[in-house]
Parts: C-alpha cells; sequence; structure tokens
C-alpha cells in the first residue's frame, strides 16, 4: 500500500476522524489507524518504537478544512534523531 493510498483513505474518512480526533495526529498505514497522538514527535517516536519504519507510513493532522492536509511524511531519512 501507498503512502498516496494511506492519504486518500484520511481523506475519505475525514468527517469520521473528525468527529472523534479534531485536532490530533493521526498515523495511518496501509488504510488502518496506527494510532492517535497530540503531537507529531510523539506520533514518530512511537511508530518508530512499534517496528514500523520510515516512509511506510504518514502523519496526518486532524483539522477542518485543508490546511493541514498538505502536512504528510515521505522521507525514510530522520533529520536530527
Amino acid at each position: 500500500m501507498s503512502q498516496k493510498e494511506d492519504f486518500e483513505y484520511f481523506l475519505d474518512n475525514k468527517e469520521e476522524f473528525l468527529a472523534q480526533h479534531s485536532g490530533k495526529v493521526l498515523a495511518i498505514k496501509d488504510k488502518q489507524l496506527l494510532g492517535v497522538y497530540g503531537d507529531v514527535t510523539t506520533a514518530l517516536e512511537d511508530v518508530l518504537e512499534q517496528g514500523h519504519e520510515m516512509g511506510s507510513f504518514i502523519l496526518q493532522k486532524c483539522v477542518p478544512g485543508d490546511e493541514e492536509e498538505k502536512v504528510v511524511f515521505r522521507s525514510r531519512v530522520m533529520i536530527g534523531g
């Protein structure tokens, strides 16, 4: 499954996610919700600790509108970690 498909999954289910997780950061892989977090740093650390590789998932802030839809992690490289 690609990150593009995971992002499309987020968009397709955005209203439901907003109802349950507004303002949170969602970790999504293979059209599955891996976790819900208060911030990107915690989300990234937890998903990596679960054994998922960088570039195999997306972290998406769940907010109304489309401004935050532009932020998707695509790199397999971790900078400053």
